[in-house]
């Protein structure tokens, strides 16, 4: 039986605190980078992990780097 990939959910957390220090809701969120609110709220999730474009566009939003999102616990 093959292991399924999983995504890592570092990012996942990080996404949501920025987005709560930011104090918007996962739909402006969503809405302000052009995807479905359900979309986002995979990526909150970890179930699945963003384009690096959209990490880039989420980073840009929440004023943080793209490695302050992204990088390795």
């Amino acid at each position: 039986m093959k292991k399924q990939f999983r995504p890592s959910t570092c990012y996942a957390s990080r996404l949501r605190q920025a987005r709560l220090a930011a104090g918007m809701t996962q739909a402006v969120v969503a809405e302000h980078i052009c995807i479905d609110r359900t979309t986002y709220n995979k990526y909150e999730a970890g179930r699945v992990e963003p384009s690096l474009q959209t990490a880039y566009e989420l980073a840009r939003l929440f004023h943080v780097t793209l490695d302050e999102l992204l990088k390795p616990d």
